[in-house]
């Protein structure tokens, strides 16, 4: 099965992008509006493949799309070389900088993702074996003068599936990205970083109604700023027990992060600088719960 199809889009800028008014919530990094942008014009061209073998129980499918935008809404950011007075009252000290969201040509993004799958017979399970590609050019302006920003991540990515009996229930799964951050301009601002993810999760039927479920997983990243770095792992665990008639009724025991190590860090790459984010979250606590099931269908 082949699907193409091509989409056109406009977009208006946003409220906040129109409007004249400086944001100095952080004195290091203003942004103000502009009321002179135009709405942006976007093409978009889809493709989709997929083939099922139904004899050797295999699959496959391919996953293209690609974006052109002209009058993109980027930013043009001017970093100040001395303390410099923006507005009334307001004063950006040097090494600072100022964004104004702008129109330009030539964004363009393509990602494609494809998968297989294929069972295991011997040990009654299946496997799919995944790997894609993303691909972003961004233009935007610094000091007036045009930066493009390329942004390529790959991944690749193993699953494999339990299909032994109805009492278990697992799927094994590793995913590796690798991304490469590019400028035109500012050479020091390129970055490479590596994400590794691998997940084990499971719910095994021991006997009559009483269940055992679990999820572990593991995040490791390289190249983040000092003291962003990642080597965590993350186990997810709990006991259920069902009964009455047709297991209506469940009382369960969860703990949420036996291992005390979940964390919560971000990296989000803008135009002129790239912001490593570490935020709090709730660790280790227990739950637990009773859930009863009405089922009453007449007829």
């Amino acid at each position: 099965n082949l699907r193409l199809n091509y989409r056109a889009r406009t977009s208006p800028p946003s409220i906040d992008q129109l409007q004249d008014v400086i944001n100095n919530s952080n004195p290091l990094q203003l942004t103000v509006g502009n009321s002179a942008l135009d709405q942006d014009e976007s093409h978009s061209l889809f493709a989709r493949y997929s083939a099922n073998d139904i004899i050797a129980s295999t699959s496959f499918f391919l996953f293209t799309n690609a974006t052109l935008t002209n009058n993109y809404v980027g930013n043009a950011v001017t970093i100040a070389t001395a303390d410099t007075m923006v507005a009334p009252g307001i004063v950006l000290p040097r090494g600072g900088q100022i964004s104004k969201p702008v129109n330009l040509d030539g964004q363009f993004s393509l990602r494609s993702f494809a998968v297989f799958g294929l069972p295991l017979t011997f040990i009654s399970c299946n496997l799919n074996v995944n790997g894609g590609v993303q691909y972003s050019q961004t233009p935007g302006l610094i000091n007036d003068l045009e930066n493009r920003s390329d942004n390529t991540t790959g991944n690749l990515g193993l699953s494999l599936s339990s299909n032994i009996s109805e009492d278990i229930d697992f799927t094994i799964s590793s995913q590796l990205a690798q991304n490469s951050v590019r400028n035109s301009l500012q050479a020091e601002r390129n970055s490479d970083f590596t994400t590794i993810t691998s997940r084990l999760r499971w719910n095994w039927k021991i006997i009559g109604g009483l269940v055992w479920s679990g999820d572990l997983g593991s995040t490791l990243t390289s190249g983040f700023s000092d003291g962003f770095n990642q080597n965590v792992v993350l186990l997810n665990s709990s006991v259920a027990y069902k009964f009455l008639e047709n297991d209506r009724a469940e009382v369960r025991l969860s703990i949420n992060d036996v291992l005390g190590q979940n964390t919560n860090i971000q990296r989000t790459v803008y135009d002129s600088y790239t912001d490593d984010i570490r935020s709090n979250l709730l660790q280790r606590y227990g739950l637990l719960t009773f859930t009863y099931n009405f089922r009453n269908f007449g007829g």
